[in-house]
C-alpha cells in the first residue's frame, strides 16, 4: 500500500486558509461583542438596566423555560443563520430575566434584522422597548461594520407604521423582490 502525502504547497495553503478563517471570525466576533457592549451602554444612559449579550445555551434555557418556548424557534433560527456575518442579541434585566432577543444578518450594502422577540409576559417592565434594543445593537453593528444601512421587514402593519414614524424607515420596493423597510446609518 503506498500513502500518498499532500504536497508541501497544499499543506500551506491549507494553512494560510485555515488561518484566514480563523482571523474572519474573530474579526466579526469582536464587532459583535463591541456592538453590544456600546448597545449596553448606550440603553443603561437611556435608564433600561440591562445586559447585552449573545444568543447562548443560557439564552435558549430561557426562551424555553421563562418564555414557554416562544413565538419562533429559537435554537432552529441559530442553527439556519449559523453565519460568520450575523448578529445574535439577547438582553437580559438585572433580575435575571431574558428581556428580548433579535437576530439581524449581514450583506455588504445593509444589516437586516430579521427576527425581534420579547418577554411575553404582560406586565414587562420592557414592553415596547424591544425594537429599539434590536435596532440598537444592528446600528452599533451597522456602523462597526461600515455598512450603510439598516433593514427591517416588519410583519404586520402596526409594525409598518411604528417603524416609518418613530424609527425613520421607508419602504422600499426592488423589482423582483420583497419589499423591505429600509434606514440609511
Amino acid at each position: 500500500m503506498v500513502t500518498i502525502s499532500p504536497s508541501p504547497l497544499l499543506v500551506s495553503l491549507d494553512r494560510a486558509v485555515l488561518s484566514l478563517l480563523s482571523t474572519t471570525k474573530a474579526h466579526y466576533e469582536a464587532l459583535r461583542g463591541d456592538a453590544r457592549r456600546e448597545a449596553g451602554l448606550a440603553l443603561q444612559a437611556l435608564g433600561m438596566d440591562v445586559r447585552v449579550m449573545g444568543w447562548s445555551r443560557r439564552t435558549s434555557l430561557a426562551v424555553d423555560q421563562q418564555w414557554a418556548g416562544g413565538v419562533w424557534d429559537w435554537d432552529e433560527i441559530m442553527r439556519r443563520y449559523n453565519d460568520i456575518k450575523r448578529l445574535d442579541v439577547a438582553v437580559w434585566a438585572r433580575d435575571e430575566r431574558l428581556v428580548m432577543v433579535s437576530l439581524a444578518t449581514m450583506t455588504r450594502a445593509a444589516i437586516t434584522v430579521r427576527y425581534v422577540q420579547g418577554d411575553p409576559r404582560e406586565g414587562c417592565e420592557f414592553k415596547g422597548k424591544r425594537i429599539p434594543m434590536a435596532l440598537e445593537a444592528a446600528t452599533r453593528f451597522a456602523q462597526k461594520s461600515g455598512v450603510p444601512e439598516l433593514r427591517i421587514q416588519p410583519i404586520n402593519d402596526a409594525l409598518v407604521h411604528l417603524y416609518e414614524t418613530h424609527y425613520g424607515f421607508t419602504l422600499v420596493t426592488p423589482r423582483g423582490e420583497a419589499p423591505y423597510w429600509s434606514r440609511v446609518i
